[in-house]
């Protein structure tokens, strides 16, 4: 009881709107509890949020960068923790640029996202986007032009 609801306060430090399905991001810590095995540790938990039955939910992550002059993409594969609708998500790009990470999650016929920026192995709370809808290409390169990751 007292880990799930740690894990509730923790996450609730971004989240989303209160009706429909929404996402909460939080640091990864707050699912490290949750986690299936304690030695993995992401950059960012995500909890889904207005989903009636979370087993039918879908999360997909891909990050989202700039190294150098270059552009990448570079999927990642969120891990379900032991909580139902709850997820890590893991930095499965090197270090070098900065990242945005797009997160889309689906529950039956609604859709919420979030933009996440990284900074090497951390979220930067501070430039989280919460959305109504899936992440789209414009959002996406807006939040990278307007991410300034600190050195």
């Amino acid at each position: 009881m007292v880990k799930k609801l740690a894990l509730i306060i923790l996450l609730g430090s971004a989240s989303g709107w209160a009706e429909g399905l929404s996402l909460t991001i939080g640091p990864p810590v707050a699912a490290q509890m949750a986690m299936p095995t304690k030695k993995f540790l992401g950059i960012f938990a995500v909890r889904i949020n207005g989903c009636a039955d979370v087993s039918k939910a879908t999360l997909t992550a891909m990050g989202e960068g700039i190294v150098g002059e270059e552009r990448r993409s570079a999927p990642t594969t969120p891990e379900a923790t032991k909580t139902p609708g709850t997820y890590m998500v893991s930095q499965q790009w090197g270090n070098a640029g900065k990242w945005i990470v797009a997160v889309t999650a689906t529950c039956e016929n609604e859709t919420a996202g979030a933009l996440v920026p990284a900074s090497k192995t951390n979220m930067v709370r501070e430039g989280i986007q919460m959305l109504p809808h899936a992440p789209t290409k414009a959002e996406i390169e807006a939040a990278l032009k307007a991410f300034n990751p600190p050195e």
